[in-house]
């Protein structure tokens, strides 16, 4: 398959746009470094604006009014939301979907895939030459400590390897080895040793080794399979996730098994319910760390997360606009979108970035499959036809 990174004029406004989300979201709410508050919201202000900026051009240029009615209607929705919920990010996330029309897919992961790269080298660089502080933690079981290297948790270093990882196979797809599959897999292993993070782990083995054989799967036209396992994928992460949400209950042992396999997240995922339960417009949640045994102090399913802070309207954006890529994916034989899509649905299960764009990029795939001829997922009826 044939690369289309392109940069031109109309690139440098998307990469300023992106590489700037990037960087704010991961500095401010993902790393140790020291960010005045007063110079953050600064920051995140400047970002809307972007956005703003970047989607007032775009619609001027092209106007269609569906997408106009779309957008507003969409816009609304997560205005209230962010304000219900009291979760600033999401307004952000929702301009930034809408802001990438005329770009194409490849472009959006090689940006991802550069600027991860250079936060993933910085900020343990910064950790470890003292400039910034390193977060240890307790693993699970205490019989050992989790190192984080500059970011807040140990798992948001386990994340960004995992993006890197996820990206790197993205670009690389028809031309990966087995012995790029070995080194990718040994660095995943020497992390999890360090971060404690066996989810990204999971995750980092599975697309690899999945990458190195989708050539087989494609000569020997079983194509089908993929299509088939997305499709339930998207219908079973979140309904097994609401039902264990709903009904555990520690009485039930075969429930008490796959909390211990999820290391407490149902149980957790539980006491969130119990306690905010279930909205439309969603609600704000508050993490008690203090008071563990309340179990209020993480969320880490992604599904129960969108579900409870930003209720079952924004729930139900998600999943059609997922359904909408997965859709194009699969009319243009694009596996490469069809995998990553899979692998942060099932990262999903066990950490809550599934929802955030600036770590999902499949995410910002949403609406560009709705606009520009040069985008990897706009495809017109007749040409699918002829394939």
């Amino acid at each position: 398959m044939k690369k289309v990174v392109k940069f031109s004029k109309k690139s440098v406004k998307y990469t300023l746009a992106i590489v700037n989300w990037l960087i704010y979201s991961i500095v401010v709410g993902g790393t140790t470094v020291p960010v005045n508050a007063t110079f953050s919201n600064i920051w995140y202000f400047f970002s809307i604006l972007l956005f703003i900026y970047i989607i007032f051009v775009s619609y001027y240029r092209n106007v269609n009014y569906k997408t106009i009615v779309l957008f507003a209607v969409v816009m609304g929705v997560i205005c209230i939301v962010t304000y219900t919920s009291q979760y600033i990010p999401l307004l952000a996330w929702g301009l930034m979907i809408f802001a990438v029309r005329d770009i194409e897919c490849d472009f959006i992961v090689s940006v991802y895939f550069k600027t991860f790269i250079v936060l993933g080298i910085l900020i343990p660089l910064m950790a470890v030459t003292g400039l910034i502080s390193n977060t240890v933690m307790d693993t699970v079981d205490k019989t050992g400590k989790r190192y984080a290297y500059g970011f807040t948790h140990p798992n948001v270093l386990g994340v960004v390897l995992l993006v890197i990882v996820i990206c790197w196979c993205y670009l690389h797809w028809k031309s990966i080895k087995l012995y790029h599959i070995a080194i990718i897999n040994l660095i995943s292993y020497g992390m999890m040793q360090i971060t404690d993070s066996s989810s990204s782990f999971i995750c980092i083995a599975f697309i690899s080794v999945i990458a190195l054989l989708e050539r087989w799967f494609d000569k020997k036209s079983k194509l089908n399979m993929w299509y088939f396992g997305i499709i339930v994928l998207l219908i079973f992460c979140p309904t097994i996730s609401y039902y264990f949400m709903v009904k555990y209950t520690p009485s039930n042992p075969f429930m008490v098994a796959i909390d211990l396999f999820t290391t407490g997240r149902i149980r957790t995922m539980n006491a969130f319910f119990v306690k905010y339960g279930v909205k439309m417009l969603g609600s704000p949640i508050i993490f008690d760390t203090e008071k563990r045994s309340l179990l209020l102090f993480a969320l880490d399913n992604s599904y129960g997360y969108i579900l409870i802070r930003f209720g079952i309207i924004v729930s139900l954006f998600y999943f059609m606009g997922l359904f909408k890529v997965i859709k194009c994916a699969i009319q243009i034989r694009d596996t490469r979108i069809i995998i990553c899509v899979l692998t942060f649905l099932v990262y999903g299960l066990f950490e809550n970035y599934f929802f955030k764009p600036q770590f999902n990029f499949t995410l910002l795939f949403i609406f560009a499959n709705y606009y520009g001829n040069s985008n990897k997922l706009h495809v017109k009826k007749r040409e699918i036809s002829k394939s």
